[in-house]
């Protein structure tokens, strides 16, 4: 059997150690390779794939010859969704004359399954010339790591039944990630699907089967902001990091990561409230808004601490906003009171809340009250609780 493989690589890679991210696990690649492997496999040779998983919880997935020569080895880094090659070449006497390696993100598993070679890596272009029956199966590598996760993926379709909000984690994550990474590790998952429990299960029933779209939180690795809010045709995305919780911090008690929910939360129920404005009896207009502030105050429409904290210091201002970032624009001042309301009924402690504060909370609250099937729901909505403050 002939094996030709043709590898061109011009990678430059930055590793950047997280909380997704064990170190140690990649091994880095050679700067610049351009081989033409030796016709040096018999061609009657046959070859068998064995998956393994060694102690980190990576799967290798190895191809040798009836010799018991490594032709092919691929580590697939559960935990970073890297992806590592080495191509092992030997002579006919069974000696190893050359080893190659490359490393790629998770972009290379999914196209290499996909068979779009030259696109399988992020940061270069790889090319292949390599006989069909040498190809490597990585779907086995990938059903390791979904058989792993299995109890997650439950626990995430669980939370679509009882709350009607679609829950992405690890490779399920959708192609919008503004940069971040994917998030493979069991325990941090874990941990913040607890978190994102608790935090649905604050809200009226029914409450996020009352947009316009489907609703969607996924949880992505380092690489992107805490916490962001997009919305398309047929869905409303917030994206989170997994490490604005860290369950190994005795200090860290959830309270970041449920805010970060709760504030992009609001940045979705605002662009709702917006579309509803014509039918609803209590508007949310930026005009009204914008009346609960102090005389002549304008927001800096834009994000400059300098400027915001400039703002927020001048005269008495700062009796009208949580902290300084509210003064950036309407809809963070918004999604800052409805994010330390919340996290106020989850028993978290909140400050900042002044009369003038809480007089912008009942406004907004009238207008959800006005804008969502509100007719089953408790006297004194979530939010609500903390004007008795």
């Amino acid at each position: 059997m002939k094996l030709k493989i043709l590898l061109y690589l011009v990678l430059a890679f930055v590793f950047a150690v997280s909380g997704c991210v064990k170190s140690g696990s990649v091994t880095p690649p050679q700067d610049t390779l351009a081989v033409e492997t030796p016709e040096t496999i018999p061609d009657d040779s046959e070859t068998e794939t064995k998956p393994e998983t060694d102690d980190n919880g990576d799967v290798l997935i190895t191809e040798t010859d009836d010799s018991g020569n490594v032709i092919t080895q691929i580590i697939y880094t559960a935990s970073t969704n890297i992806t590592e090659k080495y191509i092992y070449e030997y002579d006919e006497n069974g000696n190893l004359i050359h080893e190659y390696n490359y490393s790629a993100d998770g972009n290379f598993a999914d196209e290499f399954k996909a068979g779009n070679y030259e696109n399988a890596n992020g940061f270069g272009e790889i090319y292949y010339d390599i006989p069909s029956d040498h190809y490597i199966n990585m779907d086995e590598a990938f059903s390791v790591t979904v058989e792993e996760l299995a109890p997650l993926y439950a626990k995430a379709e669980q939370l679509w039944v009882t709350y009607g909000v679609t829950v992405l984690i690890a490779d399920k994550v959708s192609d919008y990630t503004d940069g971040a990474e994917l998030c493979f590790e069991y325990d941090q998952i874990s941990a913040c699907l607890d978190l994102i429990e608790s935090c649905l299960s604050c809200y009226p029933k029914d409450f996020f089967r009352d947009f316009d779209a489907d609703v969607c939180i996924q949880l992505v690795g380092s690489g992107s902001a805490s916490g962001l809010y997009m919305s398309g045709y047929e869905r409303r995305l917030i994206q989170i990091d997994v490490n604005c919780y860290t369950p190994d911090d005795e200090y860290d008690n959830g309270y970041f990561f449920c805010y970060t929910l709760h504030h992009e939360t609001a940045h979705m129920i605002s662009e709702t409230l917006m579309k509803r404005a014509e039918q609803s009896q209590v508007p949310l207009t930026e005009e009204l808004w914008n009346s609960y502030n102090p005389e002549g105050f304008s927001y800096v429409y834009g994000y400059d601490d300098e400027k915001e904290i400039e703002i927020y210091d001048s005269g008495s201002n700062y009796e009208y906003f949580v902290y300084s970032y509210g003064c950036s624009t309407p809809d963070e001042d918004r999604s800052i009171v409805f994010g330390e309301a919340m996290t106020y009924y989850q028993g978290y402690e909140s400050s900042g809340f002044t009369e003038y504060v809480k007089a912008k909370l009942m406004y907004y609250s009238d207008c959800i009250k006005a804008g969502f099937k509100s007719d089953s729901w408790d006297d004194i909505a979530p939010w609500e609780h903390i004007l008795n403050k």
